[in-house]
């Protein structure tokens, strides 16, 4: 899918990178915990138009009080959200729409 390491530098210092990414933006932090319950129901209401929400959950559940970033962004007429941990280093999951 993508390179992880670019990926990272594109998020963690956008927009001083250029990208073949249609729009990006950079994320600010929020618990994880407080993301569970909106991304569980985004889940329940999305009919199977975005894969990876069962990944996107568990690490949810596991990061619980720490703080994560999600980075919405769309390419080839696709829609990704990718979450981070806070200082924007390791991508923790990525939901796409299918």
């Amino acid at each position: 899918m993508f390179d992880r390491k670019k990926l990272i530098r594109l998020l963690k210092y956008h927009p001083k990178i250029p990208s073949q990414f249609d729009q990006i933006s950079v994320g600010g932090k929020v618990k994880a915990s407080e993301l569970l319950d909106i991304y569980r129901r985004r889940e329940e209401t999305s009919f199977g138009k975005y894969k990876g929400f069962p990944e996107v959950i568990q690490m949810l559940k596991v990061e619980g009080e720490n703080y994560v970033r999600v980075h919405p962004m769309e390419a080839s007429a696709k829609s990704y959200f990718i979450f981070t941990d806070n200082k924007v280093k390791v991508i923790m999951g990525i939901l796409v729409d299918d």
